[in-house]
Parts: structure tokens; C-alpha cells; sequence
């Protein structure tokens, strides 16, 4: 039975330490700020995509403009190939 209660003692201080801790500021390092953070927050954060995912968008992001480009210049380049095959076709 003291053994129950001890127990019981240590999980009330580790709820007081977290309930006057919640949500404030702290030093970790001496540089870095942190704060703690609810489950709401978990919630969102778990919601957001892998690293990968994240830089294979920004990736696709920063190609695009580029594959327009060259699907613009392959446009003409087909557009020419199509006069010369009509010129080669209307001789024949």
C-alpha cells in the first residue's frame, strides 16, 4: 500500500511540473527557444507532409516555368517539321 502511494505522490508532482510548465518559455542550450505544445498542435503537425514530399514539390515548383519553356520552343519546332512535311508533301 505505501508503495501505491508513492507512486500516486511522484505522478501528482509529474502533473504539477507539467500543468505550471504548459505553455511557457524555456532556454534549451542556451540559444534555442522552445515551447511546449498541446495536442491540437501535434495533431496539426502530424498532418503535414514528409521532408521529401516537401522538397519534391518545391523541386516540381522550381521546374515548371523551365518544362513551359522548352514546350513552348518544342510548339514551334513542330509547327516548322509540319510546313516542311506539307512543302515536301505539295512537290511530290
Amino acid at each position: 500500500m505505501a508503495k501505491k502511494k508513492d507512486t500516486q505522490a511522484v505522478q501528482d508532482d509529474l502533473a504539477e511540473i507539467l500543468a505550471e510548465s504548459l505553455n511557457k518559455k524555456f532556454k534549451d542550450e542556451g540559444h534555442k527557444v522552445a515551447y511546449f505544445i498541446d495536442s491540437e498542435k501535434v495533431g496539426e503537425l502530424s498532418k503535414l507532409p514528409s521532408k521529401d514530399e516537401l522538397l519534391a514539390k518545391m523541386v516540381g515548383s522550381l521546374n515548371a516555368p523551365v518544362s513551359g519553356f522548352v514546350n513552348v520552343l518544342a510548339g514551334n519546332l513542330r509547327g516548322l517539321v509540319s510546313v516542311l512535311n506539307n512543302i515536301k508533301d505539295a512537290k511530290a
